[in-house]
């Protein structure tokens, strides 16, 4: 048998050079309507804390992290004895809080920039610091929405401005008749950022 390049053995199926590429192209187009998915890796294995403290209190908690094992923790900790719904940035969070009401929300202070406001151009993405201190506004923006509310950060107050920062503002204080605190005590255990949260007096 003969294809467009000469003699091909026998034991050999071929297809016309511009049929393979017709299909390639095809095949390209279908993956490209197709949203990408980011993979994220497996998280490492978890083991709670020998002093892991369980409420007796059931809450409707949301949690704000961009870090995978973060949130993995926070179902580790908190999934078994409250109402929990784990996000990963600003846009997710404040489409929860618009969309439904819960007792605590507890955020990551700093959060990587995502297409939330629309208004921001292409450019002003692009150009502005990967890493932005979003996780107070998800707070203000959570007191608003009749929760209790704080920013837990796991960043070292002796190598981090922003942590060393909240070394003057650990005492709980008020915003819109909820409770606002800032956290950066406790990495991110979240049962005692949420017990310190709700019953810290």
């Amino acid at each position: 048998a003969k294809d467009e390049f000469g003699e091909v053995p026998a034991n050999v199926k071929t297809a016309p050079v511009t049929k393979l590429v017709t299909e390639l192209f095809q095949l390209v187009g279908e993956l490209s309507t197709k949203p990408a998915v980011a993979a994220e890796a497996p998280a490492k294995k978890v083991e709670l804390p020998a002093d892991y403290l369980r409420l007796t209190t059931r809450f409707k908690v949301l949690v704000v992290d961009d870090n995978y094992d973060n949130r993995v923790l926070a179902g580790h900790l908190l999934g078994a004895d409250h109402d929990l719904m784990v996000v990963d940035g600003y846009g997710a969070a404040m489409q929860a809080l618009d969309g439904q009401m819960f007792d605590a929300v507890l955020t990551d202070s700093q959060l990587p920039l995502d297409f939330y406001h629309r208004s921001l151009s292409d450019r002003a993405i692009k150009t502005t610091e990967v890493l932005q201190h979003q996780g107070q506004w998800i707070a203000f923006r959570a007191t608003l929405r009749g929760a209790n509310a704080a920013v837990v950060t796991d960043a070292n107050h002796h190598q981090d401005w922003q942590s060393a920062v909240l070394d003057d503002f650990r005492e709980p204080m008020e915003m819109n008749g909820h409770r606002l605190m800032f956290i950066n005590n406790m990495g991110k255990r979240w049962d005692l950022a949420l017990a310190t949260l709700m019953l810290m007096k």
